[in-house]
């Protein structure tokens, strides 16, 4: 199994409960959530994660992706609002222009897109993925570089976030285990 989907897996089921894990299903390239190029979806009203069948490069890395989204909006780092496109007769919610950069930053942090660069060079390209996709969803948003850099200084990953996906063990790394398996975290709080 991928390390991310993994660990976010078990972050979700620690710190939400079982029941907080999205259903994941497929979703076929005519969908809008398929449409340019993307590889996938969160939708965090209905708790689904959508991944695009036809696209190629689709991995564990999107479904990672798409968990990260989740995590964020179970331990409410991330407000789902009500209403946006409806998907299989049920809505999919939305997140608002400051919450969509926030759980972009953090997805692109623990999937690792911008790993293996310059801290410095990181920051820019973790940066650049909020602005990306506030451009993306919001196109005419007047407070895009503000909420760009909210996301920056409030919700790059820090302490056992930063670890979550990279390992460090720390006590939220050693956390994540196997379904119904003892962790060393587990130890640690009897």
């Amino acid at each position: 199994t991928d390390r991310r989907v993994r660990a976010l897996a078990g972050a979700i089921v620690r710190r939400c409960g079982v029941d907080a894990l999205p259903r994941v299903q497929a979703a076929g390239a005519d969908t809008s959530l398929c449409a340019d190029g993307r590889g996938g979806a969160f939708c965090c009203e209905s708790n689904r994660i959508f991944l695009c069948a036809s696209t190629a490069w689709v991995s564990c890395r999107e479904l990672a992706y798409e968990l990260s989204h989740a995590y964020n909006t179970c331990t409410h780092v991330t407000r789902c609002a009500h209403g946006g496109i409806q998907v299989d007769d049920a809505s999919c919610g939305y997140l608002s222009p400051p919450d969509l950069a926030c759980s972009e930053l953090r997805a692109a942090y623990w999937t690792e897109r911008c790993a293996g660069r310059a801290e410095r060079d990181e920051a820019r390209c973790l940066k650049w993925h909020a602005a990306w996709a506030l451009r993306a969803c919001y196109p005419s948003d007047e407070h895009h570089p503000a909420h760009v850099r909210h996301a920056v200084q409030e919700c790059t990953p820090r302490g056992a976030d930063a670890n979550l996906t990279r390992g460090g063990g720390d006590d939220e790394q050693e956390a994540v285990g196997r379904p119904g398996e003892a962790t060393a975290a587990d130890a640690k709080r009897v």
